[in-house]
């Protein structure tokens, strides 16, 4: 709403007065009501947040830090590294140069980074070190990405499993919803998280869920993304569209197969289905504004279908 072409078209309409109501304000402009989620969630209008973390706050090894390449420059060596960045607008990865020396929290103006201080770059060995031990080698990342990214997807399946076990014979549709940091993790049919998401369920299937053996593992899961690629069919691309965004009578029903949702941006505002239980967000940016949209698509109250009647369920 803050947008310039938005403020431009509001003022042309030449309103006696505009009331502004969003979950995600920038800015605050005479305030006549303010619902927080704690008052939200004691009056019972949304569901119960749990948050599940992988790596312990405070434990050096977790930060993210990427080591691209280390270059020989006529100032001595350098290394480039892709870091979490402050910026006005947000946290951003970014790619950034350091060297011997350089304390990364200035470098980056965020005190995620407290203690990484170069203390070494060696160019035959490839790697960097820093003053807390911590070292990454060329194309490395100080956290084994793949692993996090895989027990992510693990715990997202067994949840929603879990969820279905107890859901589904009340008649309520379990959906799960990924936020993907690149389309191409997903659409290709080799993506890193595609691959790791239809392992995994198997794998959940197979050990502790043979209830669920009967699922088609292909039909279960659908990418909607705000411009698909090309090498998807303009049929498919209409299917996924009209399913996830406009057909949320039959996305509900426990007859329709699809209850894994995977997208990268377009489904962040402005698109709402009340049985969203799980969100897994495998992004990196760090925006507040952009975490609270993704976290509200999972706050509605869970309804269910019955003779073409929506009934919300409070659990």
């Amino acid at each position: 709403m803050g947008g310039e072409a938005t403020l431009w078209g509001i003022e042309q309409l030449n309103p006696l007065f505009v009331l502004r109501y969003s979950a995600t304000h920038r800015d605050i402009y005479n305030l006549v009501y303010k619902l927080t989620p704690y008052d939200a969630y004691n009056l019972g209008l949304v569901k119960k947040i749990e948050v599940l973390s992988i790596t312990e706050e405070g434990d050096p090894t977790s930060k993210k830090i990427i080591l691209e390449k280390i270059e020989s420059t006529s100032s001595g060596l350098g290394a480039k590294v892709k870091v979490f960045v402050k910026k006005s607008e947000g946290i951003k990865l970014k790619t950034i140069t350091i060297k011997h020396g350089d304390n990364l929290t200035m470098k980056t103006e965020n005190d995620y980074y407290d203690g990484f201080i170069v203390s070494e770059i060696n160019k035959g060995a490839g790697y960097i070190l820093f003053s807390n031990g911590v070292k990454i080698y060329e194309g490395k990342s100080s956290t084994d990405e793949d692993d996090v990214i895989r027990i992510m997807v693990r715990e997202t399946i067994k949840e929603h499993l879990d969820k279905k076990k107890k859901l589904n014979p009340k008649g309520i549709k379990v959906l799960s919803l990924f936020f993907l940091n690149k389309v191409d993790d997903y659409l290709s049919e080799d993506g890193i998280v595609r691959r790791m998401f239809e392992e995994e369920f198997n794998k959940l299937v197979e050990n502790g869920f043979n209830e669920f053996s009967n699922l088609d593992l292909q039909k279960v899961h659908s990418g909607y993304f705000s411009k698909m690629k090309r090498d998807k069919s303009i049929e498919e691309d209409e299917s996924a569209y009209d399913l996830i965004t406009k057909d949320k009578e039959r996305l509900l029903s426990l007859e329709e197969p699809v209850e894994f949702i995977f997208s990268h941006s377009a489904l962040r505002e402005g698109w709402d289905n009340p049985n969203v239980f799980n969100i897994c967000t495998l992004a990196y940016s760090t925006s507040e504004i952009k975490k609270r949209q993704e976290i509200g698509r999972g706050l509605r109250l869970p309804v269910k279908i019955k003779m073409g009647i929506e009934f919300r369920i409070k659990i």
